[in-house]
């Protein structure tokens, strides 16, 4: 007989529930139900998902803006020009989940979060729902950035949405009537294809930011799931904090290193500047701006440093 998961009890199989690897006890089950919070009902008062809309919305009204150019919708929201994030302009990572580069993109990114989002704020109450679409968007947004690069939309907190109803379709109703085997056929298809047009060089797409996001949100139902639910969400709050590190410190990049030896050399760092262009050179050994560079600030060094003569002095 198999052990319960949870108290180690053995008991026959026919009396347990869950999948294979992860069986429970009866009353294991009742336990881990009394932790969740209940599910609504058509008994219980229940509020609109305002949340949900004004994610909505805001979407279409920035990405309607970013098409229209305005000045500053393009200059303050969008994780470009890179080096806005590398001086320290953080909320870039998450405001460009707002926008979108075309119709088609928005669109199916605003019907899954209305979708998901709008049972999940009924679920969890608009301060937890809000606080769990930041969480999303700041780390798969985050992980784009660190990893490939920028990128728009709400594709990665749409993934994170279906990892955390997969991870809870097993225990909750209203997960389980969302995502339908077809579903999961649709966003797993959608990911692979994703990738493929990206490498064929016929559309770019934020592939890590989906990755990512889908990790997150399973990582949140489990955590959800768990005995020690605090404990394993301040690990995911973590780990999006670490992401976010990543985004805005990136000293393995030729790039970063490349600009953050500019903005040390017009403070007149010059040492510093020329360390952090040292290594831009590493990845970017036969580019004559970073040599050009190099050498001028070893002659501004050689020149500051030199013994002065009393006419000079």
């Amino acid at each position: 007989m198999p052990p319960c998961v949870d108290c180690g009890q053995e008991t026959d199989r026919d009396a347990m529930f869950g999948p294979p690897d992860e069986l429970r006890c009866r009353a294991c089950v009742r336990k881990l139900e009394e932790r969740l919070a209940p599910e609504p009902t058509q008994d219980a008062p229940t509020r609109g998902p305002y949340i949900t809309y004004a994610v909505m919305l805001t979407s279409v009204a920035t990405t309607l803006a970013f098409w229209s150019k305005v000045p500053v919708v393009v200059d303050y929201l969008p994780m470009l020009p890179r080096t806005t994030i590398w001086d320290g302009q953080v909320w870039r990572l998450f405001t460009t989940c707002f926008l979108h580069g075309d119709p088609l993109h928005l669109l199916f990114n605003l019907y899954w979060v209305w979708v998901f989002g709008s049972l999940l704020e009924q679920w969890l109450g608009p301060l937890r729902y809000t606080g769990l679409l930041v969480l999303f968007a700041l780390g798969s947004s985050a992980a784009q950035f660190a990893v490939e690069g920028p990128a728009v939309g709400l594709s990665g907190v749409g993934f994170a949405f279906f990892g955390l109803f997969y991870a809870l379709r097993l225990y909750k109703d209203f997960a389980a009537a969302v995502l339908t085997p077809v579903t999961v056929q649709i966003w797993v298809m959608w990911f692979f294809v994703c990738i493929a047009l990206t490498y064929a060089d016929v559309m770019p797409v934020g592939n890590t930011a989906h990755g990512v996001g889908a990790i997150l949100g399973w990582l949140v139902g489990r955590a959800v799931l768990a005995r020690h639910t605090s404990a394993w969400l301040g690990a995911v709050t973590f780990l999006v904090m670490l992401l976010t590190g990543a985004a805005v410190y990136q000293p393995w990049s030729g790039d970063y290193a490349w600009h953050q030896g500019y903005t040390l050399a017009q403070r007149g760092q010059y040492e510093e500047a020329l360390a952090w262009y040292r290594r831009a050179a590493r990845t970017y050994p036969e580019h004559r701006d970073v040599q050009d560079s190099i050498r001028a600030l070893e002659l501004k060094i050689e020149w500051r440093d030199r013994p002065r003569t009393p006419q000079e002095k």
